[in-house]
């Protein structure tokens, strides 16, 4: 009858992180000898096995993704990593000390050569667990820590009196590029503008500036919801509507946002919209107070006109579509062609007005 055989602790052997249990096996980082996971995860240890898990990650993402989309993913890595270890039963926890560690590690070569930016191929590679994890760092107002807000770049102002012209290139390179074909306003109108024209350009500019910072300055990636918020929001743009005033034109845009179930505003983005169009109505420098006005104006034409070239019924249908259906953006709120065609019209009518006729 085979007997169990009892090992001796010894200096050889025993845990370096606890010196209470025998050391079963090796950090590939630091080669110290510890018994479980609990001690490989220990303060003692915690910046060794931090840095090994964030090596692992980093060296089997694809080579093409940019730093900011590898420092995001790790974030959000270390954030479930912690959730699941906090929320884990401690029975169970003992149980699959090793089968954690691999599934981590793993979760590297699963997205070895996946695109980041395509939410339905990586939530294919994630586990039950991890989606799960996932779903409660979305739930929790942490995950909010992890995005950093963008900083608009109508927020520039040039105090000196004089206009580097150096410095104003600077300016240039970092917005949208004003269209270079903008007609004389009398050769599109023989009429004078009337009054309301400026306070119907302010409630446009409302709804631009909102939707820049709703989509933390990245609207380009969603170009059709982008086009959709702005043309809803704006009801000079949705239904031609006039406005006698700045603050009625502003407030327009505040009550569009509250009312649209499928826009869920941002107080500090709603405070920030009337401050916002201050500043892109000064211009970077006082001799050049319609710069940034033309661009907005520019870049809404551009931005629109791209709608034009993008499927509307194309929409994923994926798992992570079905397990986050609050993402999903209403098709039917989306622009059509003849609609888009018409604001890229009003945008023309715009740029004009304001390089001929508006005073600022």
């Amino acid at each position: 009858m085979a007997t169990a055989r009892i090992l001796e602790l010894t200096e050889e052997n025993i845990c370096k992180l606890c010196d209470n249990a025998l050391g079963k096996y090796t950090c590939p980082k630091c080669n110290v000898l510890y018994c479980s996971l609990d001690c490989y995860q220990s303060e003692t240890h915690l910046q060794c096995s931090e840095q090994f898990y964030k090596d692992c990650v980093m060296n089997n993402l694809p080579p093409d993704v940019d730093t900011e989309s590898k420092a995001k993913m790790l974030e959000v890595l270390k954030r479930m990593h912690e959730e699941s270890k906090a929320n884990e039963d401690e029975d169970d926890k003992l149980d699959s000390d090793d089968e954690d560690i691999d599934q981590y590690l793993d979760l590297g070569e699963r997205l070895a050569g996946i695109d980041l930016d395509d939410s339905e191929k990586v939530w294919e590679q994630l586990t039950d667990s991890e989606k799960k994890d996932f779903e409660a760092f979305l739930r929790s107002e942490d995950v909010t820590k992890l995005i950093k807000r963008w900083e608009p770049w109508w927020s520039y102002r040039c105090t000196n009196k004089v206009l580097d012209i150096a410095e104003f290139d600077k300016i240039k390179k970092n917005c949208p590029k004003i269209r270079s074909d903008i007609m004389n306003f009398d050769d599109i109108s023989k009429k004078r503008p009337a009054d309301v024209t400026q306070y119907n350009l302010i409630n446009i500019l409302a709804s631009y500036v909102f939707t820049l910072r709703y989509f933390n300055g990245e609207y380009l990636d969603f170009i059709r919801e982008a086009v959709a918020s702005i043309s809803k929001i704006s009801l000079n743009l949705n239904k031609n509507l006039n406005f006698n005033s700045f603050e009625e034109a502003v407030e327009s845009v505040e009550l569009q946002c509250s009312i649209l179930s499928w826009i869920y505003p941002d107080v500090e983005n709603m405070k920030l919209m009337k401050e916002d169009i201050f500043q892109i109505m000064q211009g970077p420098h006082s001799t050049e107070k319609k710069f940034y006005i033309l661009c907005c104006l520019s870049d809404l034409s551009d931005l629109f006109g791209r709608a034009l070239e993008v499927d509307n019924d194309a929409k994923g249908k994926g798992q992570f579509s079905e397990a986050f259906p609050q993402l999903k953006f209403p098709i039917s709120e989306f622009e059509t062609k003849s609609s888009i065609k018409r604001s890229i019209k009003k945008f023309e009518y715009f740029l004009s007005y304001v390089k001929d006729v508006l005073y600022v």
